[in-house]
């Protein structure tokens, strides 16, 4: 028991010096931790056709928890991807849920501030007929991955998304999740400093 405690007592110490070192050598302004994102495949192109509206957004179906997620798409090529926790219950009605996705479009000041200055569920699209493609940052330990979306737009209201994977090919979507759209103005601004 003796000799398990001195173990652990070295590792501390050990561990303790190797913080310490690597923060004493890092005499610069900058954070001790970049924030590393993948970089997309695909580019950026700006969209002028009719093939879906962006007049406002899109919202999904009741997922199994009873989540929507929300897509606003913008006439630069740039995409917000959003989700909410709102269920559609007795209570709450699709009325009542898309007056809640309306709010939570428009967070506090601050929230939005952070919002633009991190490559958090942002991305590019990219549509060919009736297929639509997209890119976005998605958080992880330390950093941003890529995250792929493919979909199929149904008419100029209605889109599915079929798939969704990360760049190790894992797949957190459910599949073939049905989109409808609602008519929203204005929208969130789309300016972010990591799209070119």
């Amino acid at each position: 028991m003796v000799n398990f405690i001195f173990r652990i007592h070295r590792l501390l110490i050990l561990f303790s010096l190797v913080i310490i070192s690597i923060i004493s050598c890092s005499g610069r302004d900058e954070p001790l931790f970049n924030i590393q994102y993948g970089h997309f495949q695909m580019t950026r192109n700006p969209y002028d056709g009719e093939e879906m509206r962006i007049d406002g957004y899109y919202y999904s179906v009741p997922e199994e928890d009873g989540g929507r997620t929300v897509l606003l798409f913008y006439r630069n090529g740039v995409f917000i991807y959003g989700g909410t926790e709102v269920t559609d219950t007795v209570e709450k009605t699709l009325s009542d849920t898309l007056l809640f996705i309306d709010k939570w479009l428009y967070p506090e000041p601050e929230l939005m501030k952070l919002r633009r200055s991190l490559p958090d569920q942002i991305g590019i699209y990219q549509i060919d007929g009736a297929s639509l493609e997209m890119e976005m940052w998605e958080r992880r330990f330390f950093g941003y991955g890529v995250v792929t979306m493919t979909g199929n737009i149904i008419d100029d209201s209605s889109l599915i998304i079929i798939d969704k994977r990360d760049e190790l090919g894992y797949y957190n979507f459910p599949k073939n999740l049905l989109f409808h759209f609602r008519q929203f103005s204005p929208k969130p601004d789309s300016t972010c400093v990591f799209i070119e």
